[in-house]
């Protein structure tokens, strides 16, 4: 039996990421399935013995493709040599996803893994009212239990919001993501129309790999994925748009007025705008997405985002960009001001909505660029709460100590970065957990249990801890009468 783990383990290396040996036993289908619940439980007590002190928990659903409400509970801890560790306690179905099924199903998920609700020292969740909320939400429940269960709202999700934010306040930006959608949705939709853009791919460039890129204001990079790909295959969706417009008498008409709305100075200026700007966002992203992070870490980095977009905001940065879209705006149209609107005099005294504006490109510097970088920069300020105060690097201080190993002298100290770096800065493991639940979860195995379903997950998420197998194979003998003996 464990020549057969050992070997299934060495196969399916070299073709799948899925490399447990003992999950590899449920996906060769082999009658041992029974050896899932023992390595389990091997794989458990490896964290059992570290959480026994302050812990924070994080918690966030999404639906499998039963259509059943999953739910992924993590938690974090910080070990002896400081360093912050974020443990995979499993999937948990629920039927209702309102503040009280959720509060009680976490407190049995903490009382059914040895933990204890008073050594919750935080708490990290979505923006969702059920989570979130003041009186009923889950934060505030946990709260009425423990006082020190400090409450974070994921600073992946609120970074994401400041994003989708900008693009539903501006109208230039709202028009442009609106035009992508509609690009992407146009073409998508039908597969003769995305053969022939693949067709003109291939005819056009060397690389046929580009597509484009759906927008979603729950994906966090979706936005800056969907400007590049707009960019790099402009010319090809020109060309695509154009021979529909010809050759189909059904939807000619509809990529006639995608034609239009793509073949203007200004959504080129913004295509061009946004994609420097949210390069700087998306590197801030996937830096909140790290388990490591801790708060004074969010906070230098943010302010550094900050300050490199407040870089942008110069003349020469504009300039930059304004040569930029005239050199890959085509033959489209020229830039234009925008139509006059005036207030009725009856009722408000007449004048003008907009300031008036003699050049064009002053309009687009003030009304467009300079405004697309404000709304971004004061959103991450106001939302992320960041300290603009200049303090000594946490980071320092944390690396001295763990140099000097001063515990022993300053236990109190030691303890007090401990309770700050198990403040959990986002909920990412959660979310990394779903694209778990998505490959063992598949088509072919919606009848899958709910408790096989969570110890699968465990294994495949915490892949790189060691399972000792002869104890697994021992408890498994045990378990079960056999004829032949397996030891």
């Amino acid at each position: 039996m464990k020549q057969m783990i050992q070997s299934s383990a060495m196969m399916y290396d070299q073709k799948h990421s899925l490399n447990n040996p003992v999950l590899m036993i449920y996906y060769m289908q082999v009658p041992q399935l029974q050896t899932i619940s023992p390595t389990f439980a091997q794989a458990r007590c490896y964290y059992s013995k570290y959480t026994k002190r302050a812990i924070r928990i994080i918690v966030d659903e999404t639906q499998d493709l039963a259509r059943h409400e999953q739910v992924s509970v993590c938690v974090r801890y910080v070990s002896k040599t400081l360093e912050p560790h974020e443990v995979f306690l499993g999937f948990y179905r629920t039927a209702s996803t309102d503040g009280e099924s959720l509060t009680t199903l976490i407190k049995e998920v903490i009382l059914s893994n040895g933990l204890s609700i008073n050594n919750i020292r935080g708490q990290c969740y979505d923006g969702a009212a059920s989570m979130r909320g003041s009186y009923s939400g889950v934060q505030a429940r946990i709260r009425d239990e423990n006082k020190l269960a400090v409450y974070v709202h994921c600073y992946a999700h609120i970074l994401n919001l400041c994003l989708v934010d900008l693009s539903k306040v501006i109208p230039h930006v709202r028009n442009t993501f609106g035009t992508l959608q509609s690009l992407y949705s146009f073409i998508g939709a039908s597969s003769k129309r995305y053969s022939i853009f693949e067709q003109i791919m291939l005819e056009t460039s060397s690389n046929g790999k580009n597509k484009l890129k759906s927008l979603s204001d729950t994906r966090w990079n979706c936005r800056i994925k969907s400007i590049k790909a707009v960019i790099k295959t402009l010319p090809v969706i020109l060309k695509t748009l154009e021979t529909i417009s010809e050759n189909d008498s059904l939807h000619g008409s509809d990529a006639s007025s995608l034609l239009n709305n793509i073949q203007t100075f200004q959504f080129v200026f913004c295509l061009y705008t946004l994609n420097k700007i949210m390069e700087q966002t998306n590197i801030l992203s996937k830096y909140l997405q790290s388990p490591s992070i801790n708060y004074a870490t969010v906070n230098i980095m943010s302010q550094k985002i900050i300050d490199e977009l407040n870089e942008y905001r110069s003349e020469n940065a504009f300039n930059e960009i304004w040569k930029v879209t005239q050199v890959n705006s085509y033959d489209f149209l020229s830039p234009k001001m925008p139509r006059k609107r005036s207030l009725p005099v009856k009722k408000i005294g007449g004048g003008s909505i907009h300031p008036e504006f003699t050049d064009v490109k002053d309009f687009y510097r003030i009304e467009m660029y300079y405004l697309i970088l404000d709304t971004i920069t004061q959103a991450i300020k106001d939302k992320m709460f960041i300290s603009l105060k200049k303090e000594v690097n946490f980071e320092n201080k944390l690396a001295y100590i763990k140099k000097v190993e001063v515990g022993s002298g300053f236990p109190i100290l030691v303890d007090v970065f401990k309770l700050f770096l198990t403040i959990p800065m986002n909920s990412a493991s959660c979310e990394r957990s779903f694209s778990c639940l998505r490959r063992l979860k598949n088509y072919l195995r919606t009848t899958m249990g709910q408790t096989r379903l969570s110890d699968l997950g465990l294994l495949y998420i915490h892949k790189d801890k060691e399972v000792n197998k002869d104890a697994v194979i021992d408890e498994f003998c045990a378990d079960n009468k056999r004829r032949i003996n397996l030891k």
